[in-house]
């Protein structure tokens, strides 16, 4: 093969990826504030039960991927705190969705905590937050926005 076929078979190869799609799905969230945000996910975990997880900052008007993997659960839990007041949590009205979290990053799991049916982060020096639910309908791609 000669060099300017190899160049052409290469840039064949990568407009032909350029194309092909996701072969992972994922959990997306994108921020459209104008604050930088610290956002945490809640999840089942098939092993540990709901679990949290947190810190990915996510830039104004920029996108983090949260979960690199397909989507085992029909319902996520959210929390983001923007470094300027603004908060992304659940209504109080909202059932449910309390999760454990605590400065720096960190991997939390609700049983931990959890005395009968009532889960006590406090106790383990940790916060209980109130993370807004979010249905999935069973995507496998999901991308959640945050907004002013």
């Amino acid at each position: 093969m000669n060099g300017h076929a190899i160049v052409t078979a290469g840039a064949v190869f990568l407009g032909l990826c350029a194309f092909a799609p996701n072969s992972w799905a994922q959990f997306k969230v994108c921020n459209h504030s104008y604050q930088m945000a610290s956002v945490a996910i809640g999840y089942h975990d098939d092993q540990y039960g709901w679990t949290s997880e947190g810190w990915w900052a996510v830039g104004p008007y920029d996108c983090q991927i949260l979960i690199h993997a397909d989507l085992s659960s029909r319902y996520y839990y959210l929390y983001a705190e923007g470094d300027v007041g603004g908060l992304w949590n659940a209504d109080k009205d909202q059932a449910g969705g309390y999760f454990c979290v605590r400065k720096g990053k960190f991997t939390s799991h609700n049983s931990d905590f959890k005395t009968g049916n009532v889960v006590d982060c406090e106790s383990g020096g940790e916060l209980t937050k109130h993370f807004v639910s979010i249905d999935t309908k069973d995507a496998q791609d999901f991308l959640y926005t945050l907004t002013q």
